[in-house]
């Protein structure tokens, strides 16, 4: 750490309080293959020289000296730069923000707004982390970022902001990112990134959540998120599951209440060729939920418990990461047991985005995204009913499924 400059104050996107130890690796721990700076500061014999700085090992426009706060190349080992922190960053990565125009925020409980973007598409890269940039705590709830199929045309343009449900567009309904309260960003597992560019996703969605519970007359937001990305790209594509139960039936006055959504082996079945390697995984419900569990079973029996978070906290979610890949193979099915606690509502708590309304779902990052072949990247119930099967079947309990599918699109 002591043959570059400032390489303490280079940040680690996941976590404000702490360094990337792996400047030149492309794990952040440091360890297993290089990044393009790694490699070319191995070329110079790990040292520090005027050449090696002047480099722009990443191609971000930025010299590797400009990125760690040595513009004019003067450091030398044992020696102490007069520089802002804040300014140093990742040699082997890019960024790229996505921002909202100001927008006046409804004086009304819940309000979504959405909007269409490009990712960078100057290469082949691979997103690696994300950071959000919240302008407006009082209001926000939430961010979700999205991948929009080449294929298909969204109904809004680039940049055009509108307003939209919890869902986004039948375009682009892939899940990549998902800021909540209480998490400062989110970094890919090491051998895995979302890809972006000329061979991955062109364009994609951006996503705000809005609460404004005291319909408060005058708020302003423009919140976003920073993308942080590579073309050194690493070994497997990412794609994130979503799973969990659809409908919510939670009584009033209610101490111990549980809903249960399944993933059920017949779409696991029916959706996946290959194996899926989940490095991440992170529980959402909202002020009701007090537990929440997801389990692996294969044969009815559980094999893997996922996530056990007892004293559920909405404003301080725990992400679960896995640095060992917990490997679920089709065939198998994965449980979500959400339990709440309504002892403070006279009303039935029904499904919803709305902080009056809940959740019970859990977000599971995996690789490799070609492994979910048939469908989209979620895997949920409603009621007992595999949500698969709305979704790939023309008929379901008498219902005619392919209408409606083509009157979304």
């Amino acid at each position: 750490m002591n043959k570059i400059p400032n390489a303490d104050y280079v940040k680690n996107p996941c976590n404000k309080n702490e360094s990337w130890q792996g400047v030149g690796h492309l794990q952040p721990g440091g360890y297993g293959r290089r990044n393009q700076f790694g490699v070319d500061f191995n070329t110079y014999g790990k040292t520090w020289t005027g050449e090696f700085c002047m480099l722009d090992s990443d191609n971000d426009g930025r010299t590797n000296g400009e990125e760690l706060g040595d513009p004019t190349c003067i450091w030398t080992p044992g020696t102490v730069l007069n520089i802002d922190p804040d300014t140093i960053t990742h040699p082997d990565t890019k960024n790229v923000t996505i921002t909202f125009p100001k927008l006046s925020v409804p004086q009304q409980e819940t309000t979504h707004k959405c909007m269409v973007f490009e990712f960078p598409q100057d290469g082949d890269f691979h997103m690696v982390a994300t950071q959000p940039l919240i302008d407006n705590k009082k209001v926000m709830h939430h961010i979700t970022v999205f991948g929009c199929e080449n294929d298909k045309e969204p109904k809004y343009g680039v940049g055009e902001v509108h307003e939209c449900g919890f869902a986004f567009d039948p375009a682009c309904h892939d899940l990549l990112s998902v800021w909540v309260l209480g998490v400062d960003g989110e970094c890919m597992h090491g051998n895995t990134g979302f890809r972006i560019g000329n061979h991955g996703y062109r364009r994609g969605g951006i996503q705000l959540h809005w609460e404004n519970q005291q319909l408060l007359p005058d708020e302003v937001d423009g919140s976003g998120i920073t993308i942080f990305y590579t073309d050194q790209r690493r070994l497997f594509d990412a794609g994130v599951l979503f799973i969990g139960q659809q409908y919510m039936n939670i009584p009033p006055r209610t101490k111990s209440h549980v809903e249960v959504g399944h993933c059920y082996p017949e779409c696991t079945e029916r959706k996946w060729s290959k194996d899926l390697h989940i490095t991440f995984a992170l529980n959402h419900m909202h002020y009701l939920g007090q537990n929440m569990k997801i389990e692996h079973l294969r044969n009815g029996e559980v094999i893997h418990i996922i996530t056990d978070e007892h004293n559920y906290d909405f404003d301080s979610p725990l992400m679960h990461i896995f640095k060992d890949p917990i490997v679920v193979s089709p065939g198998d099915e994965i449980r979500t047991t959400c339990v709440f606690d309504s002892t403070t509502r006279d009303v039935t708590t029904r499904a919803g985005a709305g902080y009056m309304e809940e959740m019970c779902y859990g977000f599971l990052t995996f690789y490799p995204k070609q492994a979910v072949s048939n469908g989209a990247t979620s895997c949920t119930s409603w009621k007992q009913v595999p949500y698969c099967r709305f979704e790939l079947d023309d008929e379901v309990n008498g219902c005619d499924f392919k209408k409606v599918r083509e009157v979304s699109y």
